[in-house]
């Protein structure tokens, strides 16, 4: 099966949020679930990118 670009996007920025959320929980102990993973947080996220 051949993956269309928004499909391979997809996949990638998914993979992308994983990664951000383990690193979120091995540096800062927060729980983070991938889907809610932002480049740019909130205040209340509760980390921030430096």
């Amino acid at each position: 099966m051949v993956l269309s670009s928004n499909e391979k996007r997809a996949f990638s920025r998914q993979q992308c949020r994983e990664a951000l959320a383990a690193h979120i929980h091995n540096r800062l102990g927060l729980v983070v679930a991938p889907s809610q993973v932002r480049l740019q947080p909130s205040a209340g996220d509760g980390y921030a990118w430096s």
